[in-house]
């Protein structure tokens, strides 16, 4: 069985949902059994600090007592003024692997996987198969770890992810971090004999075909994330900012990779098209819960008034965040496209911003 609850993060994932709209719980059932999935709309990392609320990251509750910790959120150096970093005393080093979160648990006494937010995508099919390719010693170590009602945390390698490392047709499932007591621990540590993290930096800027390295503060309980250059620059350009690929980097969560390229003017800019984009979800699914009507064809007529009659049907066939999430990024596919989103929506492009400020 999983951790049982005894440090009250479920009331407090339940006061999140209730008192911040940017947090959203989805009930899900499971071989005969219900999961709480607590989440944000998007990460903000003023509001994540204020509310302690990095564990709201996947965390999942089963039958409203078992926790199942999501990995809580954690981000680059150099990110933000929390997270800087310049010696690399006391830290253990591991490699970022550029895959797919999966957290192993026990059911009923039998092990399960899920990604952050679900229990039946494609990625949970391959983890059970990369699981079967582990070593008797790895199996070994998740099941007696959780068997102890600690959480067990691994990357999933698999052809079926759109990785920026190549790792061509590679299968497996990498066993990166454990619980201890509460805390996080890594699975297998690096052995560097630098000093300060620039020393790090450099040596990493020799790397090709790699993401980069987590490092753990043991003692405080904190991790940092260090990429490449190469690995950032794959992953997005930075010139994005003044395009539509930065509301999609936003709307993807795939932002954190590029924030330490851009300046203070830039990222401020970031800060606030992330929070345009939380209240603009916001009110249409409010939107929508409000005007919402059982007939379909009532439903349609009364839509027509309004705008977004797309979006507003395709709510009524499934009502979540989601489905506005891909609307959004599904209309702004083009340059045009993307400023006539900005204007429709009284949100200021980066130049305008910089204007205002």
């Amino acid at each position: 069985m999983m951790r049982v609850r005894n440090d009250m993060l479920y009331e407090k994932a339940k006061e999140l949902v209730k008192n911040n709209k940017n947090y959203r719980v989805s009930e899900k059932f499971y071989k005969g059994h219900k999961f709480e999935f607590f989440t944000y709309i998007l990460p903000d990392y003023n509001d994540m600090k204020e509310n302690n609320s990095f564990f709201m990251r996947g965390f999942c509750v089963q039958d409203s007592k078992i926790e199942i910790l999501g990995l809580r959120k954690f981000f680059n150096i150099g990110e933000n003024p929390d997270w800087n970093l310049e010696s690399l005393k006391n830290l253990v080093i591991t490699e970022k692997f550029d895959g797919t979160l999966i957290i192993p648990f026990l059911l009923d006494n039998k092990i399960e996987f899920r990604t952050k937010m679900s229990f039946d995508d494609p990625f949970v099919s391959e983890a059970r198969r990369a699981f079967n390719l582990l070593t008797e010693t790895e199996q070994n170590f998740i099941l007696e770890k959780l068997k102890n009602s600690e959480n067990i945390y691994c990357e999933l390698i698999s052809p079926l992810d759109k990785h920026v490392v190549n790792y061509g047709s590679e299968l497996s499932l990498k066993i990166f971090a454990y619980s201890e007591n509460g805390k996080l621990k890594p699975f297998k540590s690096l052995d560097f004999n630098f000093e300060t993290v620039q020393d790090l930096k450099n040596f990493l800027e020799t790397q090709k075909n790699f993401e980069g390295y987590v490092l753990y503060d043991l003692e405080n309980d904190k991790q940092y994330k260090l990429k490449s250059s190469e690995y950032c620059l794959k992953h997005r350009a930075k010139e994005s900012i003044q395009n539509y690929e930065v509301l999609h980097l936003i709307i993807n969560e795939q932002i954190d990779d590029l924030r330490n390229l851009f300046n203070d003017f830039e990222l401020n800019y970031i800060d606030y098209l992330t929070h345009e984009i939380i209240n603009y979800i916001i009110n249409k699914q409010e939107f929508f819960n409000k005007n919402y009507v059982t007939d379909r064809k009532e439903f349609a007529l009364k839509m027509k008034n309004f705008d977004d009659f797309a979006l507003n049907m395709s709510l009524y066939k499934f009502n979540d965040v989601k489905v506005i999430k891909e609307y959004i990024i599904k209309n702004t596919q083009k340059k045009t496209d993307f400023e006539n989103f900005l204007k429709k929506n009284n949100i200021k492009n980066f130049n305008e911003f910089i204007k205002s400020v």
